[in-house]
């Protein structure tokens, strides 16, 4: 048991790595490795070059070291541990700026296949929602940014976005913005230039308490707390922030991201929840809001791109979306992941989708889409696709017609 203990408290002394301190360390070694050479050769031993090593570890020039060793073994095998160590922090100080010139290659590289027409983009980010925009005048809206794990950024920079021209995040759920807080953190680049929410924010109610030490009477409340926290987070990174009104429309080319043909609507709740930064977020209100309220609070958004609609309505479910004057939309993202009462007949018939796609994470612990939902589809929309099947979904829209892939092929 002692030993057991002893060899615990060891191992804990060690650092835990993350994917980007792994990559560092790997870095670093392969530029250790690029030195042992001529470390062997400052030993007198006489190794060839290996293939990746640079133009100062050729045959001619290890030779040359060979031949100017010092002659005094302890020296030069003290000299030779010195290379390989400088070889090694050099890598290690080396490595953020090398991954930085990589990505931008492969920003250039992505950015040749923007789209020659608008496209939205159902992106694959698990359990959650992330629907991208892009226009020929490479410009990108984003709605919602997924939860947290879904390596939103890395998903932005494979499309070659490498700023937001507008950021609509819908309800103050993790699953919905987390991701954007993720990726905006280590790379401030990806700033947005104007951002809409169904929320609003403000400083902390004076004489506040503090929150209990310990942890929250249940792990739902916990839930809450932590998603409204994040969201306050969030939002102290931002600086242009809409809370948009029920009912608000205007021309996308107003905010210079869109042709002058597409048109952003939104629906919103008359009286917009409310976030204070601080501890207790909910503060404001009294009492913390249930999830159903969470989500019957979504931002409601549709775009007109030339006469195709799009639907994106967060988690605002079937009963939510009858109080809105919505058009009939060809595409529809279907609400909240596809759960029990996110359409109904009446909603499908009125909006009269030609196709639906579902966000939602593959054997996700909720049972999403539920059966029922898949029924109703089934019956009322030509084409559905989900996400945890065949991963992100585009639709570039040409004229009237849009053209649908996905990325991977559903095998029946």
């Amino acid at each position: 048991m002692m030993w057991t203990v002893q060899v615990s408290r060891l191992m804990a002394l060690a650092p835990v790595l993350g994917s980007g301190d792994l990559g560092r360390m790997l870095f670093a070694l392969l530029a250790g490795a690029t030195m042992l050479p001529i470390a062997l050769a400052v030993m007198g031993r006489s190794v060839r070059s290996p293939p990746w090593a640079p133009v100062f570890t050729s045959t001619r020039c290890l030779a040359w070291v060979r031949a100017r060793r010092p002659q005094k073994q302890w020296l030069a095998a003290m000299l030779s541990v010195v290379l390989v160590v400088v070889g090694v922090a050099a890598g290690t100080g080396l490595y953020s700026p090398a991954l930085r010139g990589w990505e931008a290659i492969g920003g250039v590289a992505a950015g040749r296949s923007w789209p020659a027409s608008v496209e939205v983009r159902v992106l694959d980010v698990g359990q959650g929602n992330a629907v991208l925009v892009r226009t020929p005048e490479r410009r990108a809206l984003l709605f919602d940014g997924g939860p947290a794990e879904c390596d939103l950024g890395g998903q932005l920079r494979a499309l070659g976005v490498r700023r937001l021209d507008l950021v609509v995040i819908s309800h103050p759920h993790a699953d919905h913005f987390a991701g954007l807080l993720a990726s905006l953190r280590p790379c401030r680049s990806r700033r947005s230039s104007t951002e809409w929410r169904s929320y609003r924010l403000r400083d902390s109610v004076a004489g506040a308490a503090p929150p209990a030490s310990g942890s929250p009477a249940n792990a739902e409340t916990a839930i809450k707390k932590k998603d409204a926290g994040e969201a306050t987070d969030y939002l102290r990174l931002r600086r242009k922030l809409t809370t948009p009104v029920a009912g608000t429309s205007l021309p996308l080319a107003a905010i210079r991201s869109w042709s002058a043909d597409s048109w952003y609507d939104s629906s919103a709740p008359d009286r917009p929840l409310t976030l204070v930064r601080g501890p207790e977020p909910w503060s404001g209100r009294g009492k913390e809001p249930s999830g159903d309220e969470l989500n019957a609070a979504s931002l409601v958004a549709v775009l007109d791109i030339g006469g195709v609609g799009v639907l994106i309505p967060g988690d605002a479910e079937a009963d939510v979306l009858g109080r809105y004057d919505l058009p009939p939309c060809d595409l529809v993202v279907v609400p909240h992941h596809g759960s029990r009462g996110a359409v109904s007949d009446r909603m499908l018939a009125r909006v009269r989708p030609r196709l639906a796609v579902i966000s939602v994470g593959e054997d996700n612990p909720f049972g999403h889409p539920h059966n029922e939902v898949m029924s109703l589809l089934g019956e009322a929309v030509g084409t559905v696709l989900r996400t945890d099947q065949v991963g992100w979904v585009s639709c570039k829209v040409n004229g009237n017609t849009m053209a649908i892939s996905t990325e991977r092929t559903l095998s029946r």
